[in-house]
């Protein structure tokens, strides 16, 4: 019993300010570590002195303790040990004024819209930019996890991420689209805006080439008295077959 409160309290210390810097941070994390505090009735606590690391985690100071939550390479860049048998690649990593306290083991699911979104713009030419605060989530993993070749996708550094993923954002009317939802919708929208421009630029130049083709023909007609050939049936299949391809272009725009 003796050992039982030491370890129950640093739990609880662990639930708190690793939710706590979490939150303060706007991770993804964020909402479960909140969850998992709730149910252990650990408070959150006010965070001062807030940094993002490149190395892949963030630190913070709660009630005058240094925290450091973040993977296992970042805990290890600041010369903390950690148990050499823990395997696990995206487990989050609790150190308090130098101390590891906890080590939480965390499994990302992969949904089906953002795997659909993140694979069509790959398949389109696109190259999204991968604008969030969650240390974990890396060009690595979204390669792992989704099939998108870490070369396709942008990851700046960790400084740039927090102001791209600022919700309070503003973007001029060609710059840069953050979503914290609704990825498939986006990837759908760019596709077809982009698809469509595409459309309606062979639709016009088909329809150029269909007046000059028919001017042509009419005044070969008119030259050479061949008025049979401008018979109704005759006309009424030349522009249907000029139809074919706007119609095809239009079909293609929608089509996912």
């Amino acid at each position: 019993m003796c050992s039982f409160f030491p370890i129950r309290s640093a739990i609880f210390l662990a639930l708190s300010v690793t939710a706590s810097l979490l939150d303060a941070a706007q991770t993804a994390l964020a909402k479960p570590f909140l969850r998992l505090a709730s149910d252990s009735y650990a408070p959150i606590r006010p965070v001062s002195d807030l940094v993002f690391s490149d190395a892949g985690g963030i630190t913070g100071v709660v009630d005058g303790r240094r925290i450091m939550v973040g993977t296992a390479s970042f805990i290890q860049r600041a010369w903390i040990k950690i148990p050499p048998d823990i395997k696990l690649k995206t487990a989050v990593f609790c150190v308090v004024d130098s101390e590891l306290i906890a080590i939480f083991a965390v499994k990302y699911q992969v949904t089906p819209k953002a795997d659909y979104a993140l694979n069509l713009l790959e398949d389109n030419g696109y190259m999204p930019v991968v604008a969030t605060r969650d240390f974990n989530v890396t060009a690595s993993f979204i390669q792992s996890r989704f099939g998108v070749s870490s070369s396709d996708v942008v990851y700046p550094p960790a400084d740039l991420r927090v102001a791209m993923s600022d919700q309070t954002l503003t973007l001029d009317a060609d710059g840069l689209i953050v979503t914290y939802g609704g990825s498939d919708a986006v990837a759908e929208a760019l596709i077809s805006c982009r698809r469509y421009r595409t459309s309606s630029r062979l639709s016009i130049i088909f329809s150029l080439l269909s007046s000059i083709i028919g001017l042509l023909l009419g005044l070969l007609m008119a030259y050479f008295g061949w008025a049979e050939a401008a018979a109704p049936v005759n006309m009424l299949l030349y522009y249907l077959l000029w139809a074919v391809p706007p119609f095809v272009f239009a079909c293609w725009v929608n089509r996912f």
